[in-house]
């Protein structure tokens, strides 16, 4: 509804009023109060909220089974919820305190990985330094074997000479 001139209340203060009448300033109590217009378009409001609500629980289903709201809290339940918050804190600490443990597990782990990696190329680096195991080291160091020239040349022939071998009288085969 419209104010005439700004004389009357509005639809939002009249609901206001028919809500609230404590919340509403007191300009507007005693305008309501004096205007008889605005208290028969107050009641009409009031009419048909009252409808709309009628209408409501007459076409809304009846509840399935009832509804209460116990206030007797008897002290074994008291105790049940008691336990229950205890062990969900006690939970919450225990993975509060978890997480660290094992964030330092899991960098222990982690440094492991690392010294077996840093390990691993040490041994490749040496390995592309001198890729000969030590026995055969060893053996190479030995200098006098008992080998000749001629058992060398017989092990590696020489590329100059173009007979590979040769039979009992020396000639080339």
């Amino acid at each position: 509804m419209k104010k005439d001139h700004d004389s009357h209340l509005n639809e939002d203060q009249l609901i206001q009023a028919l809500v609230d009448s404590t919340a509403v300033p007191h300009s507007v109590q005693r305008h309501l109060a004096a205007c008889p217009r605005c208290q028969a378009e107050q009641h009409r409001l009031e009419a048909a909220l009252t409808r709309l609500g009628h209408m409501a629980k007459a076409l809304s289903p009846s509840p399935t089974r009832s509804i209460s709201l116990s206030v007797n809290h008897s002290p074994r339940r008291l105790w049940q919820k008691a336990l229950v918050a205890a062990l969900a804190a006690a939970v919450l600490v225990l993975f509060v305190s978890y997480g660290p443990v094992r964030r330092e597990v899991q960098l222990a782990a982690l440094n492991q990985e690392m010294d077996r990696d840093e390990q691993f190329l040490m041994e490749v680096t040496a390995l592309s330094e001198d890729p000969l195991p030590e026995f055969w080291q060893a053996m190479a160091l030995i200098s006098d074997v008992g080998f000749d020239n001629a058992f060398m040349d017989f092990l590696v022939p020489s590329s100059r000479e173009d007979v590979v071998s040769k039979n009992k009288e020396d000639a080339p085969c």
